[in-house]
């Protein structure tokens, strides 16, 4: 996969995009490329000779597409604030039945058919916090649940991001219990689903950094190193210090397991200066610990 940063609309899809001529998929993915390039926003105003920019620098039609834009993030965020509050006593629920009827009353059930519900089940499958044969049977629950998530009230290519990601993790909990060919199948699978969806960068990040994980379990120690690269520029264009730390310290991993103590131990500090120990006090704790193996 390569990072979005590198793909630009040429002058034809942007006057595609202007007239209306262009697929909605398509349409939706050069919007939110233009919120992020301001080099093609400016190819686009140059399509719209004598059209004034306001104070922020955008053109009318990129004020009246960020104006609308922001207006839908704020009504999901209110959404998404609700359903994760519903979601946790369905959990609840959820955490007294047996593995069957859990199955069961997700696919029935529809108060629990929603992205708060969904997060939640990713959540709590964090290898982290349960064992790795714990987590597969909460992510085939979340792989359920995509199935009944409804694209119009999420958005287009909702339902294949969310299958994407579950597919992501449920890989990395299957490289856990040493089920590499099927570890592998999961990844292709969320590669699939990331392909349709609506292309999210962090999404994509995710699937290169447990990708990654694998490669380096395997022992393909070049190939786990360059998804990592991938996954770190993505996270470092995008601003996230913490999930660059992530993927840096992953990458000390691979240094340390392929021998290269002085390069594990470069990767192992600089995310220490990255990740947010609030978020994920264990994780830091690992890097350190980690950190002083290579030292000593």
């Amino acid at each position: 996969m390569n990072p979005m940063n590198e793909w630009h609309p040429n002058r034809k899809a942007l006057e595609r995009f202007f007239d209306g001529r262009m697929a909605e998929a398509d349409s939706r993915a050069v919007e939110r490329h233009l919120f992020t390039c301001p080099a093609c926003e400016d190819r686009l105003l140059s399509l719209l000779p004598g059209q004034p920019k306001d104070e922020a620098g955008y053109g009318p039609l990129l004020r009246e597409l960020l104006d609308e834009a922001q207006s839908e993030i704020g009504d999901r965020k209110s959404l998404l604030a609700r359903e994760h509050r519903e979601a946790r006593g369905l959990w609840r629920e959820l955490q007294e039945l047996s593995p069957e009827q859990r199955l069961r009353r997700v696919g029935e059930d529809p108060r629990l058919h929603t992205w708060g519900m969904f997060e939640l089940l990713l959540e709590e499958s964090r290898p982290s916090g349960v064992e790795p044969l714990r987590a597969e049977e909460q992510l085939r629950l979340a792989l359920e649940l995509t199935d009944h998530l409804d694209p119009q009230r999420y958005g287009h290519g909702s339902v294949e991001a969310a299958k994407a990601r579950t597919w992501a993790f449920l890989g990395n909990s299957l490289r856990l219990l040493s089920d590499f060919r099927k570890a592998e199948q999961a990844f292709q699978m969320a590669e699939m689903y990331f392909s349709q969806s609506w292309n999210d960068p962090l999404d994509e990040g995710l699937i290169l950094d447990l990708k990654g994980s694998l490669r380096r379990t395997q022992r393909r120690f070049d190939e786990a190193v360059r998804l990592l690269d991938e996954a770190i520029g993505l996270f470092r264009a995008l601003n996230e210090p913490h999930l660059q730390g992530r993927s840096l310290m992953n990458k000390g991993l691979v240094r340390q397991y392929a021998g290269d103590i002085p390069g594990a131990a470069v990767c192992f500090r600089d995310s220490l200066f990255l990740l947010d120990g609030d978020q994920e006090p264990r994780l830091v704790v690992a890097v350190q610990f980690n950190l002083i193996n290579c030292l000593f």
